[in-house]
């Protein structure tokens, strides 16, 4: 089999079918497999940092048990992201070794059904086309790619996604945009070696292993690869549950859907970072309503569940900033009235592209979703447009009348060593709906 039937060369001709749209996922064994049964961890550590994925077994169960295998032959060591193309895709599986090139070049799996589709930041086998143009499904190898945007067009041709970018989303972006089309002369002896004079800054997967109870970073400590040389303590003034990664805090949200887990860089904006982990630490989002998550735009909450932390904090706005960090999927900024210096206690994930709408209008992130993108993208879809009433007393039961499945934070709290699961625990269970009532102007605006 030739290497040209390794690359996604049907994705070539897809790049103008790519159209963004909503996003849904359904919930997802080899050694390091996570409490949540069916679910193995693997991390790929580049020298960006590392991206872990979450495998789900039960998405593409052959294509999940073929990558394991592949990880745990040491295929992906030093293998180049030889295809990363803004907003489609980043791909690697070419090895640095010719010899796992041939050796794993005929090991093709059968296609299987795509359970899981296309979304941003799920990652599925490549595969090659058939003269009709047409997917040949049972032709998956090695190839890999992360999608960088929502790709769902890609479903209809086939390509079954078995995992999900769980962590290190900013590293997957950061990975040096290129393209190289002599795939069968990279794999070949001394292809990587014309690879790098062609692309030297280009990145690669430098190592590639299954996350276990031994592997995994003690909770709250920075990847390996992202540590400071040098670094055995985070700065002084840090803020209690600092990660050693200098500048960033992890807050978690307990949901009725699942645990979301934010990683606030306060360097991204400093006034709202500073001002979302003192609404945090005030237990403000406490019982909080996600009321207003709209599909492919936002996921949005920040009115209290105690009218009287409404009141407390709602006139408590802070300056804007600028964007420094944009408007892209699951980045996390506060809302705002049209007015300016009107953010106050409004927050929203990104749940697509927001970019151009937003980053324009000051829109400034202060936090990334680095873990429970799927839990995300479960949450009910509403449209609350009664913010004043949802504040007051009252409010959340007339809400709660309307939106009987909706999704709340039931509790919101800062990430410590102390605190944080035990490495390969499943998050806490859901927690139960809040049993009432009311967060302030700064939403928003709808499109």
């Amino acid at each position: 089999m030739s290497l040209r039937r390794w690359g996604i060369l049907i994705l070539l001709c897809l790049v103008s079918l790519c159209p963004r749209s909503g996003k849904t996922a359904p919930e997802g064994s080899a050694p390091g497999e996570t409490a949540q049964a069916g679910i193995t961890e693997v991390v790929l550590e580049t020298a960006k940092g590392d991206i872990v994925l979450a495998v789900h077994n039960d998405w593409a169960p052959l294509g999940a048990a073929h990558f394991l295998e592949l990880v745990n032959a040491k295929f992906y060591d030093g293998a180049p992201w030889f295809r990363v193309k803004e907003g489609f895709v980043a791909q690697c599986g070419i090895a640095a070794d010719p010899q796992l090139n041939t050796e794993w070049g005929e090991k093709t799996i059968q296609g299987e059904p795509v359970k899981q589709g296309n979304q941003a930041w799920y990652v599925a086998f490549g595969m090659s086309s058939l003269p009709d143009g047409s997917s040949d499904l049972n032709s998956r190898s090695t190839h890999i790619y992360i999608n960088l945007a929502d790709n769902s067009a890609l479903d209809a041709r086939g390509f079954a996604c078995f995992a999900q970018v769980t962590e290190g989303i900013d590293v997957a972006q950061k990975l040096y945009r290129c393209e190289y089309d002599d795939q069968e002369g990279l794999a070949a002896e001394g292809g990587l070696a014309a690879f790098k004079q062609m692309y030297p800054d280009a990145d690669y997967i430098t190592k590639a292993y299954v996350r276990t109870a031994a592997s995994a970073p003690a909770p709250g400590s920075a990847s390996p690869s992202t540590e400071q040389p040098g670094a055995t303590a985070p700065p002084e003034g840090e803020m209690p549950g600092e990660t050693a990664q200098a500048g960033t805090t992890q807050v978690v949200l307990e949901t009725t859907k699942g645990n979301i887990v934010l990683t606030v860089h306060n360097d991204w904006a400093p006034i709202g970072a500073a001002h979302f982990l003192e609404l945090v630490n005030a237990k403000f989002y406490d019982g909080a309503p996600w009321f207003r998550v709209k599909e492919g735009f936002v996921a949005q909450c920040g009115i209290s569940a105690d009218p009287a932390l409404n009141k407390e904090w709602g006139e408590k706005t802070i300056d804007d900033e600028p964007v420094k960090q944009g408007n892209q999927a699951w980045y996390v900024a506060f809302g705002k009235t049209g007015l300016p210096n009107s953010r106050s206690t409004h927050i929203f994930i990104n749940l697509g592209d927001n970019t151009r709408w937003l980053d324009a209008q000051d829109f400034a992130c202060f936090a990334q979703v680095t873990e429970g993108i799927d839990v995300v993208q479960k949450l009910y879809r509403c449209e609350y447009d009664d913010q004043e009433g949802l504040a007051a007393d009252g409010g959340l039961a007339a809400f709660k009348q309307m939106y009987p499945n909706a999704d709340y934070i039931a509790k919101a709290y800062v990430r410590t060593a102390a605190n944080a699961p035990a490495p390969g625990a499943a998050s806490p269970g859901a927690g139960a709906a809040p049993a009432s009532g009311g967060g302030a102007a700064g939403i928003v605006e709808s499109r």
